[in-house]
């Protein structure tokens, strides 16, 4: 989320879409793949302090600096939050947690419910009455569903069915399993004399705090990669 294109809230904003179990995201001023973390909400005290447990498997406490400025970011429904905060303290015991600064200004934008990033990931779908998983290719994702390109039956409209693939987001690939409702479905028109594969239009169903981010982060990553590819060739 570009703050320069976003507008200052309330505080009590991130406040009412904020929950202990969330996930964010700690960004330095790189902001790139190397150097966003993902944090976990601990609690918070207003005015004070933002309790966050931090990223497992990586040596944050030599990677995060306490002089360092961070830009958080929270993904909420269909509202994508930032603030800038700096890192009070460093703990360890009894359990690891940081606190950072709790936010001066908090800057908010809509994510676009409509807004859809082309992808081409492998998937496997779940379908009801069968044990074994179908091949299925994603070709386009928003935050509210997906379409998919198989050339097996996966049901028929409004048939549930649960497609598991892997985002890479924040320089990590992390492994999604999502329940999804089918809203459409059609046949491809195919010249090449070969078995013509169904298109899916897919509703995500019951998707949870950090599934959403995992995904709205990797569609805003999609939409910033095809933006720099684009600037560079202009």
């Amino acid at each position: 989320m570009d703050m320069l294109h976003s507008k200052a809230v309330e505080k009590h904003n991130l406040l009412q879409a904020l929950k202990v179990g969330d996930r964010l995201q700690l960004c330095s001023p790189f902001d790139d793949d190397e150097h966003r973390y993902p944090v976990t909400v601990i609690g918070w005290i207003p005015d004070k302090s933002i309790v966050l447990e931090p990223p497992r498997g990586l040596n944050w406490q030599l990677l995060f600096n306490r002089k360092q400025r961070y830009t958080i970011r929270l993904f909420s429904g269909t509202s994508a939050f930032a603030f800038v905060a700096q890192i009070l303290c460093i703990l360890d015991k009894p359990y690891d947690h940081i606190h950072v600064s709790y936010p001066t200004e908090v800057y908010a934008a809509p994510v676009r419910r409509a807004e859809r990033a082309l992808v081409d990931l492998a998937a496997e779908v779940r379908v009801e009455n069968n044990e074994r998983p179908v091949k299925a290719n994603m070709v386009d994702a928003s935050v509210l569903g997906a379409r998919i390109r198989a050339t097996s039956d996966l049901g028929d409209v409004g048939d549930s069915i649960k497609v598991s693939l892997h985002l890479k987001t924040g320089g990590k690939e992390w492994p999604v399993s999502l329940s999804c409702i089918i809203r459409n479905k059609h046949l491809a028109t195919n010249t090449n004399g070969d078995s013509s594969p169904t298109y899916y239009g897919l509703e995500f169903d019951s998707v949870d705090d950090n599934q959403a981010l995992i995904i709205t982060s990797f569609l805003y990553e999609q939409k910033h990669i095809k933006s720099d590819m684009f600037n560079s060739q202009n």
